[in-house]
């Protein structure tokens, strides 16, 4: 989930056009998405597949990038398990779609075996592939057990969505790496967490602190992290209940 009271703005602070990313693109041909996804995923405007590859081309142009697009290759057997959507606001899902015949394996993630991305469309386009980085980050490095809530409890919740690997932290400081790799700068946005010129040095501990004290917050909702991720674990933990009494209603009665 990505941020973004400030892309309006950031749209003109950029000055990024498509052909000042374009340059030196690789012409990578990517499987097409598999339209069967569309079914599963929430409601969205499915990107042609002309668009969404020029998005993970750009990506892939990246050393950062390219890491988070071979990690998906590794969980998920080929992109024809990833539909990208254009929405109101960035968020991803990993789902599971029956297996048919002729559909491509799904790898070896234990997640489900498919991905949806969903995209705000109104930002700039550095913006669209950095926030694709970041949800392909939850995607491929979040554990089951914290993806699905399978915690102790809210306090750990809260913690592992934001410290752990592939968590909060690390998605953003994939897309803040993603963005510096392709403008060779940090933008105003990843600036203060960037150390001088190295696209490798990232301040995730100032970060995480920034999470807990609002300084960044959920672009969903406008919450801090931990109120929006403690509200998202008492949801799961609802919905599992309604889940197993739908299945068992006379359980631990």
């Amino acid at each position: 989930m990505v941020r973004v009271l400030w892309a309006i703005v950031l749209a003109c602070c950029l000055g990024i056009g498509a052909s000042q990313l374009r340059a030196g693109e690789p012409n990578t041909s990517f499987d097409r998405g598999s339209r069967e996804l569309g079914a599963v995923c929430d409601p969205g405007a499915t990107l042609s597949d002309d668009e969404r590859g020029i998005l993970l081309n750009k990506l892939r142009i990246s050393t950062s990038g390219r890491a988070v697009l071979d990690d998906f290759v590794r969980q998920y057997g080929s992109f024809t398990n990833l539909l990208v959507q254009w929405d109101t606001v960035s968020y991803s899902q990993v789902v599971s779609v029956p297996q048919q015949p002729g559909r491509s394996p799904a790898g070896e993630s234990l997640l489900g075996n498919g991905v949806c991305v969903h995209l705000t469309r109104k930002l700039p386009e550095i913006e669209h592939v950095a926030d694709l980085a970041h949800e392909l980050t939850h995607a491929t490095r979040l554990s089951f057990k914290v993806l699905h809530g399978e915690v102790a409890d809210v306090a750990e919740f809260v913690r592992a969505r934001l410290t752990a690997r592939g968590g909060e932290a690390d998605a953003f400081s994939v897309e803040c790496k993603v963005k510096h790799e392709l403008l060779g700068r940090w933008d105003e946005f990843c600036s203060p967490y960037g150390t001088l010129s190295a696209a490798d040095s990232f301040d995730t501990v100032q970060v995480i602190k920034d999470f807990y004290n609002g300084r960044l917050s959920a672009s969903l909702t406008g919450e801090t992290y931990p109120v929006m991720l403690a509200r998202q674990y008492k949801a799961m933990l609802a919905k599992r209940a309604r889940v197993q009494y739908a299945t068992n209603p006379y359980a631990g009665k």
